[in-house]
């Protein structure tokens, strides 16, 4: 199975020039806690409900006054259509995160989450399953605290 077998298309996007209250009604929208940061297609980054939530902690001002821009991840990890699932699998775990975007040079054309993975193997009746296991168990390990 490859990563377009699986993958959202339907992309929520925002602009490096949005604020983060605009990616958050986005997010609740759409029901996501993820937005690819994109113009005309052409993806620049990713921003997390988490990356929203941190940055509103820690700045302490309205998100109308926080540019995406300032906030989003420019080093995301993706994928193209033809990667194998195992390739979304091993990049998941390497990387820790639960969305990988779906690339095509620089455009953006989907998304594979880690519940396309669940999904898919619950739907194939357990081919998987296992894999989706150890991935949703890397994933969600707590991570040492800093200067431990």
């Amino acid at each position: 199975m490859k990563a377009k077998d699986l993958m959202t298309t339907d992309v929520v996007t925002c602009s490096t020039d949005d604020f983060l209250n605009e990616a958050s009604r986005q997010m609740w929208e759409n029901d996501c806690g993820f937005v690819a940061v994109a113009e005309d297609g052409e993806m620049h980054g990713v921003l997390t409900d988490r990356d929203i939530c941190m940055a509103a902690y820690t700045r302490g001002v309205p998100l109308a006054e926080i540019p995406i821009n300032a906030v989003m991840n420019e080093e995301s990890v993706t994928c193209t259509p033809d990667d194998d699932i195992a390739r979304v699998h091993e990049l998941m775990r390497k990387y820790v995160v639960r969305r990988i975007p779906v690339v095509n040079g620089r455009q953006i054309v989907g998304v594979v989450s880690l519940n396309d993975l669940a999904i898919a193997a619950h739907d194939t009746k357990g081919k998987d399953l296992e894999e989706v296991g150890i991935t949703l168990a890397t994933v969600c390990r707590h991570r040492e605290p800093a200067g431990a």
